[in-house]
């Protein structure tokens, strides 16, 4: 029975020949994944770091699409698959070399872009002393807005889930007026937007 194949193995070769330097921090067992493009007039396109060389993935036939939101959206099985078919395309010896080789652009010719849009999220405080060391970054004389504070432990970035509108909603410590503080100056008109999403989505929805 043959073995499947481990693209963490530390005897993977690749026939790019920088990713095999001892000193490189992008040997074949480990390929990133970036957004990158050549020009300031080309479409961004996904790429993955081997060695000091960049492999468009898309444009050398070994990803579906050049979105990395797309990619994001993958199940389990397709990205294992997707990161054995790459690294079998880089690993010495592949018989598509001279396909792929075209499609290698040196680091220092690209132009790195955001991997993908950031929507809306939630982060949460894991305690006192996470709220208090926050808010001294922001406020050095008064890190807890008030003496209830540490019972409000969620930092809402943006309008993320309606379980986290709820919990914001429920709180009742004066910190609930600035969560927005680090990604917003305009917090109170931000938490008063939330406050209204949730009464429009408590009316649409069973508790």
């Amino acid at each position: 029975m043959t073995a499947p194949f481990d693209t963490n193995s530390p005897d993977l070769v690749s026939w790019v020949e920088s990713a095999n330097a001892p000193e490189t921090p992008f040997p074949i067992q480990n390929l990133p994944y970036g957004r990158f493009r050549r020009d300031a007039s080309d479409p961004w396109s996904i790429g993955v770091a081997i060695g000091d060389q960049v492999l468009d993935v898309h444009g050398a036939g070994l990803a579906h699409s050049s979105e990395m939101g797309e990619w994001l959206t993958l199940g389990r099985a397709q990205r294992v698959a997707q990161r054995r078919m790459i690294s079998l395309a880089l690993k010495h010896g592949n018989d598509n070399r001279a396909r792929i080789k075209p499609w290698l652009v040196p680091m220092t010719e690209v132009e790195l872009g955001l991997p993908c849009e950031i929507r809306n999220y939630s982060d949460f405080f894991i305690g006192v002393h996470h709220a208090y060391n926050t808010g001294r970054l922001s406020r050095p004389d008064t890190p807890l807005l008030s003496a209830g504070a540490e019972r409000c432990l969620l930092l809402t970035r943006g309008l993320s889930t309606v379980r986290s509108l709820r919990m914001l909603e429920s709180c009742s410590c004066s910190l609930k007026s600035s969560l927005c503080y680090h990604q917003d100056q305009n917090s109170t008109r931000n938490v008063r937007d939330r406050r209204r999403m949730i009464r429009s989505l408590k009316r649409r929805s069973p508790q």
